[in-house]
């Protein structure tokens, strides 16, 4: 199964995935990798037919960003809660995270790489990415979560900070993305 074609072709109904695309690109040297959702949602929406709403964020890790930003007529730059730039024009939201910064692997002693990442993501539907450069899906698990249509803990000290850090509990973490795209949540062991 080709998950990338059916990344491309999934991507085409994010109507500003382009426009967004070509502000990272702009604003960044070397590697940039598109996470989260878009990637996700645009390869189960064309595997399983199942739809999903409107995009209006994309995130996208980066090797290396530009010192300033330059931003298009109407994009303005805020930051996340964890200081990384998040760039919006009106519904439209772009997170632009540069890799060394990533604060799931800010407590461990790992080299900052996409792989690394992919590791330590709260859950395993979040261990996907596309990376720009080549062209290509990865992460094993993020595909294997789409393939067996469930959605588990990937780590579980991520997990726990994270649904903390967002007032849930991590199998109410787990319920919620899964109910979103309609997989089957597989609760950790207590």
């Amino acid at each position: 199964m080709d998950f990338t074609q059916l990344f491309l072709e999934g991507v085409k109904n994010i109507s500003w995935f382009e426009e967004g695309l070509s502000i990272v690109k702009s604003n960044s040297t070397a590697r940039i990798w598109l996470i989260g959702g878009a990637v996700y949602r645009s390869i189960i929406e064309q595997l399983y037919g199942t739809p999903m709403p409107e995009k209006t964020d994309l995130d996208f890790i980066v090797e290396k960003a530009a010192e300033k930003l330059t931003l298009p007529e109407g994009w303005e730059e805020k930051r996340t809660r964890f200081g990384s730039p998040r760039l919006v024009s009106g519904k439209k939201q772009i997170d632009f995270v540069p890799l060394a910064k990533i604060n799931l692997m800010a407590n461990r002693s790992v080299e900052h790489t996409i792989e690394a990442y992919l590791a330590v993501t709260s859950l395993n539907i979040h261990s996907i990415a596309y990376d720009i450069h080549a062209d290509k899906v990865i992460g094993g698990k993020g595909i294997d979560s789409i393939l067996r249509r469930i959605v588990e803990v990937n780590d579980c000290e991520v997990a726990e900070y994270t649904a903390k850090a967002n007032g849930k509990t991590v199998e109410e973490m787990i319920k919620k993305k899964a109910e979103s795209i309609g997989f089957t949540p597989i609760y950790p062991v207590k």
